[in-house]
């Protein structure tokens, strides 16, 4: 399933891991675009830079559709929530969160898939 059934990220600590700040990077792989130029600026203060990604699973509290999955994308929505927990038990750090709408489309309560108004809205 190339990865997306992951529901956790490993220890992925950048720049100077010894670092009295910590820059957090959490999102999807548009995110993860980001991550050349925070390195170099992590690397040149002195920051730490954590890194907290998964392809093909925004950031946004949402339940998406996964064509790799064929269905509902559960695994994102588990690593989105053990992220965030992670997160919060760090506090105070800097994050940066970046994502965008692309081809991502939400779920209703029902597992169906939403359109137009209902999908941005969600």
């Amino acid at each position: 399933m190339i990865g997306i059934e992951l529901t956790r990220s490993g220890p992925c600590v950048y720049g100077d891991t010894r670092g009295h700040r910590t820059l957090i990077l959490f999102g999807d792989s548009h995110a993860l675009q980001f991550f050349p130029a925070l390195e170099v600026v992590a690397e040149r203060n002195r920051w730490r830079l954590v890194v907290l990604t998964k392809r093909e699973c925004p950031a946004a509290e949402v339940t998406v559709f996964n064509r790799l999955a064929g269905g509902s994308y559960g695994a994102c929505d588990t690593w989105r929530r053990e992220e965030l927990r992670r997160l919060e038990r760090r506090g105070g750090h800097p994050v940066v969160l970046l994502g965008g709408k692309t081809d991502y489309t939400a779920l209703g309560d029902a597992g169906e898939e939403l359109s137009g108004q209902a999908d941005a809205d969600a």
